[in-house]
């Protein structure tokens, strides 16, 4: 959905398993920046990146335009799909220095805040996601990115 000219939002549906017989349909939204490259502002969860890809395509645009995916907390249904998004577009992934042990140990993630289908909604993109991160931190010198 267009917000502004520049400015899209984009509705992910997820399913969040919440009990032992209880499922509920959850969204979130992932937000896309438009110029001459592309800011995505978080992915949503692992399996639906495909509609943000298709977004782009919708809107005339490709996913190798994004240059950089911010993850504006490390909660998985912010992150999920960021491995997807990084394998597609090359981008760069930022995150604030605080989110990154969770990011990192998604384990302690888990053990902190447990949720049903944790890792269902996380899928691989630990070891991606850390390594685009500390990539950048070495080439631009800084202990964080936000």
């Amino acid at each position: 959905m267009q917000v502004t000219e520049h400015i899209h939002a984009i509705r992910i549906p997820f399913k969040s398993v919440v009990g032992q017989d209880k499922i509920l349909d959850r969204f979130v939204y992932a937000y896309l920046i438009y110029g001459k490259q592309i800011c995505l502002i978080d992915s949503g969860v692992s399996s639906p990146h495909a509609i943000v890809l298709d977004y782009l395509r919708e809107t005339d645009r490709h996913p190798q335009e994004i240059s950089m995916l911010v993850q504006t907390h490390s909660h998985p249904d912010h992150i999920g799909g960021s491995p997807a998004i990084k394998r597609a577009s090359g981008c760069r992934v930022a995150a604030h220095r605080e989110a990154k042990p969770w990011i990192e140990d998604v384990d302690r993630q888990f053990r902190e805040r447990p949720i049903g289908n944790f890792y269902a909604l996380l899928l691989s993109m630990k070891a991606n996601i850390v390594k685009s991160i500390e990539a950048h931190l070495r080439e631009t010198r800084h202990t964080s990115l936000l």
